[in-house]
C-alpha cells in the first residue's frame, strides 16, 4: 500500500514507493552524519524490518556503510565518489593521481589518499608499491579515523572540541595492542602530530604496519585529504622512515603548490 510523505526540501507532496523511499533516504544524510533503522522508520513512517531492508539495500550497493557502534550507517564510498565528481567538476582521485603514483614509484611503497568520511577514514585511491613484500591497497574501504595515519593527519587539524564531537566520549574502537582507544591518549597522540606535521600510526590498524601521513592544505576548505605511505614494521627502521617521510613531505608540498583546484573540493 503507498502512502503519502512530505517535509522540507523533498518537493510537494506525492504517493510514494520503494524508490522514493531510497531516495528520502538518502537525502537525510545531508543533514545526519549517522542514521539508525528507527530514523528511517520515523521520518518514513515505514516498520522497523522495512527501514532494515531498505538500509540493507544500499549497503549492498555501498550507498552507506555500516558504522561502529550501535548498528548505525553512514554514507558509503559510492555516495562520496558521486558528491567529489559533481562538486566543481573535480574528481580529487584522478586530479591527484599523478602525485600518488610518482610517490609510490619514487619509494617503492603503498601510498594512499585517504578522506574523512564521519568517524571513519576512507580510502579515495591507493597504489600498490613495487616492493615484493607491500602493504595491500584499501581503494573504497573504511576504518576508524583514529587507528589510521590518514585519519588521525585530518583529524589533527580540527580543534579538541570538533575532535571530541566527532568522536564522542566513549572509549574508542581498538584492533590492536597499539592501538589509541582512549581519547586522552588521542588527544595527546594528535597534539603531537599537529607539533610535528604528520601523523604515523604504529601498528594501530594492523600490527605489521606502519603508517605515516599528512594533511593537505587545500586552501579555504583545508584539509579535504591527505596523502598517506604504508610499510611493512618489519622494514620501518628510523633511517627507511625518514626517507619515507621526505618523499611524504616533497608530495604534499607539489600538491599544494601546484594549486589545482584543490581549494574547490570540500571534503
Amino acid at each position: 500500500m503507498k502512502r503519502s510523505i512530505q517535509g522540507p526540501g523533498f518537493g510537494p507532496r506525492q504517493e510514494s514507493g520503494e524508490a522514493d523511499d531510497i531516495l528520502r533516504t538518502l537525502a537525510l544524510l545531508r543533514e545526519r552524519e549517522r542514521l539508525q533503522v528507527g530514523d528511517i522508520s520515523d521520518a518514513l513512517s515505514v516498520s522497523r524490518q522495512a527501514a532494515h531492508r531498505l538500509l540493507s539495500t544500499l549497503h549492498f550497493h555501498g550507498f552507506v556503510t555500516r558504522g561502529s557502534e550501535n548498528g548505525s550507517f553512514a554514507a558509503g564510498p559510492v555516495l562520496l565518489e558521486l558528491g567529489l565528481s559533481v562538486v566543481g567538476k573535480v574528481d580529487i582521485r584522478t586530479q591527484l593521481r599523478p602525485y600518488i603514483e610518482k610517490l609510490a614509484e619514487e619509494i617503492g611503497e603503498t601510498v594512499h589518499l585517504i578522506s574523512l568520511s564521519g568517524r571513519d577514514a576512507l580510502f579515495l585511491l591507493s597504489v600498490e608499491g613495487s616492493r615484493m613484500v607491500r602493504v595491500a591497497g584499501r581503494t573504497g574501504q573504511k576504518i576508524e579515523a583514529h587507528l589510521t595515519a590518514g585519519g588521525k593527519a585530518l583529524l589533527a587539524q580540527l580543534n579538541t572540541a570538533e575532535v571530541r564531537k566527532l568522536l564522542g566520549r566513549q572509549k574508542l574502537v581498538g584492533r590492536t595492542p597499539t592501538s589509541l582507544n582512549d581519547p586522552e591518549r588521542l588527544a595527546a597522540d594528535l597534539e603531537e602530530t599537529r607539533r610535528r606535521g604528520y601523523a604515523i600510526s604504529e601498528g594501530e590498524n594492523e600490527v605489521d604496519v606502519v603508517a605515516i601521513a599528512k594533511a593537505i592544505d587545500a586552501g579555504p576548505y583545508a584539509s579535504c585529504a591527505a596523502v598517506s605511505v604504508s610499510i611493512p614494521a618489519a622494514r620501518a627502521t628510523r633511517k627507511f622512515r625518514n626517507g619515507i617521510i621526505a618523499g611524504l613531505l616533497r608530495c604534499v608540498d607539489e600538491i599544494e603548490k601546484s594549486g589545482d583546484g584543490l581549494s574547490r573540493i570540500r571534503p
